[in-house]
């Protein structure tokens, strides 16, 4: 390859093959650098993430699924049907969905 001069230095320049081989280790460089931030940051964020979700997971309370139940006091019933009496603290009947009025249902979803 020629060399170049620099006029006003009188002093030779790089060459055009000395260019493209910094040009080439310096893209060389610079893609190792990338793969290697990318590799910290994923990683990073992967531990990061863990930690997170190992003290969400530990913080957080499980409700007792005990405390949802539908509670009803327990009826006692002659063979007849008359009822002797009631035990519990709740005085609740399960009543099935076809016995609810249609427009008590439209107002519990409308609230």
């Amino acid at each position: 390859m020629h060399e170049f001069y620099d006029a006003q230095a009188n002093l030779p320049t790089r060459t055009l093959k000395n260019l493209s081989q910094i040009h080439s280790t310096f893209v060389t460089m610079m893609r190792k650098v990338v793969v290697r931030v990318a590799v910290f940051v994923t990683g990073f964020g992967f531990v990061a993430g863990s930690v997170l979700f190992a003290l969400a997971y530990f913080t957080v309370d499980v409700p007792d699924a005990n405390a949802y139940v539908n509670s009803q006091s327990t009826i006692f019933q002659y063979s007849n049907g008359e009822e002797i009496g009631r035990v519990g603290t709740q005085n609740r009947q399960i009543v099935p969905l076809a016995k609810i009025p249609l427009k008590v249902r439209q107002a519990v979803l409308a609230a």
